[in-house]
């Protein structure tokens, strides 16, 4: 049986963190030996469903760094990868060169506000990301209490770390993976801060803060999150018709116009009138996307998640027999998973034994060259978490090739939406239902390492871009596919959004605030973690296939990677949940008197520290933000002001273009186009975005030319409608 990606690896976790630990956790699932390097009594968290989740399935030493450097480079000598967070000691990295390193800071060095803590709500203040998630009830920023900085910058080392891994067998020098919880978060902002030279109408894309989510309420108090209009199901039909005309318009009047839902007020008052069983009966029925509003946890029950092992149970030492998120990444082998950490220091002899560390092919490529480069990527995908995985590959230096039906992505009606999730990439567009374009599809995927699709496996196969179809062409290809609820199971081709699977797994309703609907958050950080997370899994895919020559799939879901963000929660037996469930309050502004935002007269301030030492808000609503700030530090807070500007004024920021945390790039359509910048520091490699988002068909006869198809071949094409007819229409790079 072909063996895990990652089984000749041992990587080396000094984190203690959210975004370490599980960064160490996602490779261990894929088959590394992951050692967790603890204090003498163990780790702080130890005793909590977070520990449990996150250190699944490593061994224990007990080990500090400072005061026992010789054991230190003892475990670090036998050792592919290390990760670690910046008070680990420079000197013993620089003692073992044969190590990929990620270090996972806060904020990068150098960054204006370096002394900021390892605390996603702290960090998305201090550079304005709190002012893009709508309060309820009352202007201003909202406090978020998903973490997603820190889940996203989990993702991103463990990709930093494959793609090191992978470069390394191509005879590229190890080194460093560094991320942060800043570059973590500015990951799902892509869609939200962008700025252009020569901004469309459009550019401002639909993921307003002033349209309401499309959340109802049923009957029985609970809310469903929809993603279509479902005038035409049968009860809304249905209801809709008793209503009659008038009713539906003085329903309708009740509420502003929306552009998707144009019976919003008489859909309100239907919803109310069923419950929520009857509902979703009906909806799921009709193929309309949609999810119920549920409690942080009780998603660890669901048959999907169960038949895709998206949970597992653990028999943990202190709290018994758990569920917790399990591995979100679909691969053969399945990835490990349901054996608890071992206790504090277990494993200290094992692990210090001599080890000889995986053999690598000897060194024959310049430093700094790009991780990936000469690997192509073959992207059928359309929205945003699949293409936002291969533009991941493609900051990393791959050579991406969008294929797009002749019309475009769909995404592309979403200007900002779209340009979020596609720079680096070629684009070329094909009628992929024509039988004609089986020749060129059959080219692409023969010169290509890695093919990706989103596309419903039903319709994959009739397509011929199904697993099996791609494996005959190219038995070495790596493929990579996302869904919405997973490749097994009942649901298993139920189309998805990010909007449901932050309402199923519990965070609309955390974010809602005592008494109010729920809310939505606008980063769609959903979307990108399953990106993220088929990034990793075609990465670790890659790696396998450079060291056995044996190609495979992998795939990623929006259901697998949500329930990773339930870390924090585990199930009992009996159903019940324990863990940690803070309550934020009806205004949005925090969950403790220590730990919130406040409005000061010229500004507002996020500030955490001891409920006991909590400042009055109303005292410092009537002074200044600095004065506010000097009080709270003087009592021990961590403290900073939200700034104002928004994504432009950090876009055009000096100091963050130096950092590299702002990308420029000169678009066809735009002009000057700007969005947050690198995801990673890789030293000598370059890790940055390269070109713009494509135009539609921009690069067709480029990829033509180098597919072999001449001018008479083309000319064929085009009259059988396989590509478009307006190639003068065009812009070349």
């Amino acid at each position: 049986m072909t063996a895990l990606p990652f089984e000749d690896l041992r990587v080396i976790d000094c984190a203690t963190g959210l975004a370490g630990s599980v960064a160490a956790m996602m490779l261990g699932q894929l088959g590394a030996d992951v050692i967790k390097v603890e204090p003498a009594r163990g780790d702080l968290r130890r005793g909590s469903t977070a520990f449990a989740a996150w250190n699944q399935g490593k061994r224990s030493i007990a080990l500090d760094p400072a005061q026992d450097p010789q054991d230190m480079v003892r475990l670090l000598a036998g050792a592919n990868a290390l990760i670690h967070e910046p008070d680990f000691l420079d000197a013993l990295i620089a003692d073992a060169p044969h190590l990929v390193t990620s270090c996972i800071a806060p904020v990068p060095p150098g960054f204006a506000t370096t002394a900021l803590p390892a605390d996603d709500f702290i960090v998305m203040a201090a550079v304005g990301l709190l002012n893009e998630q709508p309060a309820t009830h009352r202007d201003g920023p909202a406090f978020v209490q998903l973490p997603f900085g820190s889940y996203c910058a989990g993702w991103l080392a463990a990709i930093g770390i494959a793609a090191r891994l992978v470069a390394r067998t191509r005879g590229i020098p190890p080194g460093k993976a560094d991320t942060s919880i800043l570059q973590g978060a500015l990951l799902p902002s892509m869609m939200l801060w962008r700025d252009a030279e020569k901004p469309t109408s459009g550019f401002e894309g639909r993921i307003d803060k002033r349209v309401l989510p499309s959340i109802f309420e049923c009957a029985d108090g609970v809310w469903l999150h929809i993603m279509q209009n479902a005038d035409h199901t049968p009860l809304m039909k249905r209801l809709l018709d008793e209503m009659g005309p008038q009713t539906v318009a003085a329903e309708n009047a009740k509420w502003p116009k929306h552009f998707r839902y144009v019976n919003w007020g008489a859909n309100v008052a239907a919803f109310k009138s069923r419950p929520s069983a009857e509902w979703l009966a009906d909806l799921w029925t009709s193929d309309i996307p949609v999810q119920s509003a549920q409690p942080p946890g009780e998603l660890y029950g669901d048959a999907q998640a169960e038949a895709n092992r998206y949970v597992t149970d653990i028999a943990d030492p202190d709290m018994g027999m758990i569920r917790v998120p399990g591995a979100p990444i679909t691969i053969e082998p399945p990835a490990q998973t349901g054996a608890a950490i071992s206790s504090p220091d277990a494993d200290r002899a094992m692990v210090l034994a001599p080890c000889q560390p995986a053999r690598f092919p000897s060194l024959s490529r310049p430093a700094g060259t790009p991780l990936l480069q000469d690997v192509r990527v073959i992207d059928f995908g359309n929205y945003l978490a699949g293409p936002l995985s291969t533009m991941l590959l493609a900051d990393l230096g791959a050579e991406v090739i969008k294929v797009e039906p002749p019309q475009g992505d769909p995404m592309r009606a979403n200007e900002s939406a779209f340009l979020g999730c596609q720079r680096g990439k070629r684009s070329i567009a094909l009628d992929l239902r024509n039988p004609d374009a089986r020749i060129v599809i059959e080219r692409l995927v023969r010169t290509a390492d890695i093919v990706h699709h989103n596309i419903r496996l039903p319709t994959a196969h009739e397509l011929g871009l199904a697993w099996e179809d791609l494996r005959a062409i190219n038995p070495q290809i790596v493929f990579g596919h996302v869904s919405a609820y997973g490749p097994k199971g009942e649901r298993r081709y139920w189309p998805g959004y990010d909007q449901l699977f932050q309402a199923a797994t519990g965070w609309e309703l955390a974010h809602a605030g005592t008494g109010n609907r729920p809310a939505w958050l606008r980063f769609g950080m959903m979307d990108h973690m399953c990106a993220c997370s088929l990034a990793l899994g075609m990465l670790a895919a890659f790696y396998r296939r450079m060291r056995t020559g044996k190609g495979s799939q992998v795939a990623a879901s929006l259901l697998g990677a949500s329930i990773l963000t339930m870390s924090e929660v585990a199930m009992k037996p009996d159903g019940s949940l324990i863990g940690r469930r803070d309550e934020l309050d009806a205004d949005q502004t925090g969950t403790s008197p220590g730990r919130r935002l406040v409005q000061c007269l010229d500004g507002w301030v996020a500030f955490d520290g001891p409920d006991a030492k909590a400042p009055d808000a109303n005292r410092l609503a009537h002074i200044s933000a600095h004065e506010a700030l000097a009080r709270l530090w003087a009592d021990g807070f961590q403290a900073v002001q939200i700034p104002t500007g928004g994504g432009r004024a950090f876009l055009h920021d000096a100091a963050n273009e130096r950092l590299g945390l702002v990308a420029r790039y000169t678009h066809p359509v735009y002009g000057r186009l700007r969005h947050p910048g690198a995801f990673w520091d890789m030293g000598d490699n370059p890790a940055y975005p390269r070109t713009a988002p494509p135009v539609l068909d921009q690069h067709r006869d480029d990829i033509l030319a180098e597919l072999g198809f001449d001018e008479e071949e083309i000319e064929r094409l085009q009259y059988t409608g396989v590509l478009n007819a307006g190639a003068a229409k065009r812009v070349n790079a």
